[in-house]
């Protein structure tokens, strides 16, 4: 426990810290101060339990003082000793709440008896803060326990059967019972913008909580729960049952709270009276009849009064899809998906079932698209925002046109990526082609593309399916067999023409590319090229004299 002593007089301070045994009376700390201004420095760092300060002091006095100390809600017990035995300092005292108020001249020992009723105060009021905070923490912790207990019911992967919803309710000291029965609401969000579009999953649920529970609790429902249940739903369970008519006024005014405070349309869907072994087949009942009437905002619907829709999905060409893909055309495909869309609206027929299938019509021009430019489909769409996309898509239309334009964008990132890749390629196979002769190396061909060496070794051998060096290797064993049987220079001469000083390593690497020693293969092969050089200069002769004849004849 600790003291503050405030005083303006530096000889009464002092006589304060020494002239009383804190210890002796549960005190552990004793700090002093000067001025109100030097006290609420201390305050506000050091938690302090009692404070004694004088009344009249310069700049602030003891009683504004104690009036600052109640208006940061300092849970300080404050004493007053003062020269002055006025009544309206004692008055004020009073209305401020403090403990004790002490003329001087200070006599120790009366000091001492009425510093030891403070200390047994500040004991009594720390057990009473004790009580509430644990009473606090109980009815809190409860809520958190229900909470826990709701979440593992509706959340969960696998189902819980009989025995661990048991187990559940053991752990949790909840008083469920087997034959409880609960009504589910679920609620679904559309059109989402504004503030609540832009806050997290947890402040959603946050402030959509307070919302509802306020507006249940005033209807005479106490939920039991109230949870975000996905990116756009809700849910709330109670234990307690209303007629319709009644939950239909509840349902409106919920809706009309979401128009005013969140900017957004809501949704409601209720089921009644189900077990808690019902509870999750329930909430799939709800969801899958919001999902069919996912375009039709500020709607309630009772479970037991829906009737299924019979909707017939009509598949639309993909052949379109494609071109507009294949030219980069992105943005006009996702207008043409959008009016498609539009006119399923229209026509009252769009919902989970035609989303999923028209997602699935789209996917399959996008892989007949990947497959023509060669690229894995599952490589470029691989990454958990990808996952994520897809399990949303059809969870609503927005979250379909954002899985559409991911997507889109997607296919065509990469079909550019792999046009300028080949461009690079030719690029630099044309440059191999005319500098063959030259000392070409990995380094020289990046410094030409304008990239990364290994990247560019990397791009090279997955266009070509050859490295670098082999195809330069190719390249250059290509014009030594041409020099070889068209011309008569020596091999020396042929070899340094295509960028081999080296005789011997030249000839290593002829006959590994052809089978040949060079002056085996010139041998082999050179009388070949002389005949067919022969046939073709008899044949281009043969041309010329016929065409003179016929000049002649004309």
């Amino acid at each position: 426990m600790n003291i503050l002593l405030v005083d303006d007089n530096i000889n009464v301070l002092e006589s304060l810290q020494y002239g009383i045994d804190y210890k002796a009376l549960g005190i552990d700390k004793v700090y002093a101060a000067l001025s109100s201004k030097v006290a609420k420095d201390i305050l506000l760092k050091v938690p302090i339990h009692i404070m004694l300060t004088d009344i009249e002091m310069p700049c602030e006095s003891g009683i504004e003082l104690l009036q600052w100390v109640n208006e940061k809600g300092l849970r300080v017990l404050t004493m007053f000793c003062t020269s002055y035995a006025s009544f309206n300092y004692a008055q004020k005292a009073i209305e401020l709440h403090s403990f004790d108020y002490y003329l001087k001249p200070i006599a120790f020992d009366d000091l001492a008896k009425r510093l030891e009723r403070a200390v047994a105060k500040v004991r009594e009021m720390d057990e009473q803060q004790k009580y509430y905070e644990y009473g606090q923490y109980w009815l809190d912790h409860q809520k958190n326990r229900k909470d826990f207990f709701w979440r593992r019911i509706m959340h969960s992967i696998l189902v819980p059967d009989q025995e661990e919803i048991q187990e559940l309710l053991t752990q949790q000291q909840l008083n469920y019972f087997e034959d409880s029965l609960f009504d589910i609401y679920l609620f679904s969000f559309l059109d989402i913008s504004g503030v609540f579009s832009h806050m997290s999953l947890t402040m959603r649920e946050f402030v959509f909580k307070n919302i509802c529970e306020e507006i249940f609790t005033e209807g005479g429902l106490s939920t039991e729960c109230t949870i975000w249940y996905q990116e756009n739903m809700a849910v709330a369970v109670t234990a307690q049952h209303q007629d319709k008519r009644d939950i239909l006024q509840l349902s409106q005014r919920i809706r009309d709270a979401g128009k005013q405070h969140l900017k957004c349309q809501v949704s409601m869907f209720c089921i009644r009276r189900r077990t808690m072994l019902q509870m999750r087949s329930g909430l799939e009942r709800l969801e899958k009849i919001s999902r069919e009437n996912m375009m039709a905002a500020d709607m309630f619907i009772f479970e037991e009064d829906y009737k299924e829709k019979k909707v017939c999905y009509a598949s639309p060409k993909i052949g379109r899809w494609e071109t507009l893909l294949c030219s980069g055309k992105t943005q006009e495909l996702e207008r043409e998906l959008m009016r498609y869309l539009d006119d399923l609206e229209q026509r009252k027929e769009l919902g989970v079932h035609t989303m999923k299938a028209l997602e699935l019509d789209f996917m399959q021009s996008v892989y007949n698209v990947l497959n023509k430019n060669q690229i894995e489909a599952h490589r470029l769409f691989y990454d958990e925002e990808y996952d994520y996309l897809r399990l949303h898509s059809s969870k609503s239309r927005r979250a379909f046109t954002e899985y559409i334009q991911y997507v889109s964008g997607k296919v065509h990132k990469a079909m550019e990526a792999t046009q300028k890749s080949r461009s690079v390629v030719e690029e630099l196979k044309v440059y191999i082609e005319q500098h063959y002769s030259e000392d070409i190396t990995r380094d020289n061909l990046a410094e030409i593309a304008f990239l990364n060496s290994d990247y560019m070794a990397r791009l090279f051998k997955r266009e070509t399916g050859q490295s670098v060096g082999g195809y330069l290797l190719s390249v250059r064993m290509k014009k030594a067999e041409e020099l070889l049987c068209l011309t008569d220079e020596s091999i020396g001469s042929i070899a340094q023409q295509v960028g081999y000083d080296n005789f011997s390593y030249f000839s290593r690497l002829f006959k590994r590319h052809s089978g040949f020693i060079p002056i085996e293969y010139r041998n082999k092969f050179k009388k070949c090229f002389d005949t067919e050089r022969t046939l073709e200069k008899e044949d281009n002769c043969a041309g010329e004299k016929t065409g003179h004849g016929d000049q002649k004849k004309e």
